[in-house]
């Protein structure tokens, strides 16, 4: 039985799972700031089509009250959801930051 060779396999198993463990890191990390970046795109384009059919009833190019009612209302929904997100990821964040290691 060769015992010598143990360290050897330990120290290149502990170098495969860092790097596995790196890779995952960094995956979910992009994930979620993709995520993120594109709710927030999401957001501004439903603010942006609100005040474009704000401007435009207000012009008078359409007179469709219901169109820029509901574009409006649709805008202020997505805001209270990503307002309510940021302050429960701002509530986990003191959590954690409360916590004693």
């Amino acid at each position: 039985m060769i015992i010598n060779n143990i360290p050897t396999i330990e120290s290149s198993l502990t170098g495969e799972v860092s790097k596995v463990k790196n890779e995952q890191e960094s995956t979910y990390g992009d994930a979620f700031g993709d995520m993120l970046s594109n709710t927030l795109d999401t957001l501004n384009d439903s603010i942006n089509a609100a005040n474009e059919g704000t401007e435009s009833f207000l012009s008078g190019e359409t007179e469709n009250v219901h169109e820029v009612m509901l574009k409006m209302q649709d805008a202020h929904i997505q805001f209270q959801l990503i307002t309510e997100v940021r302050n429960k990821m701002v509530e986990v964040y003191q959590e954690i930051s409360r916590m004693q290691i």
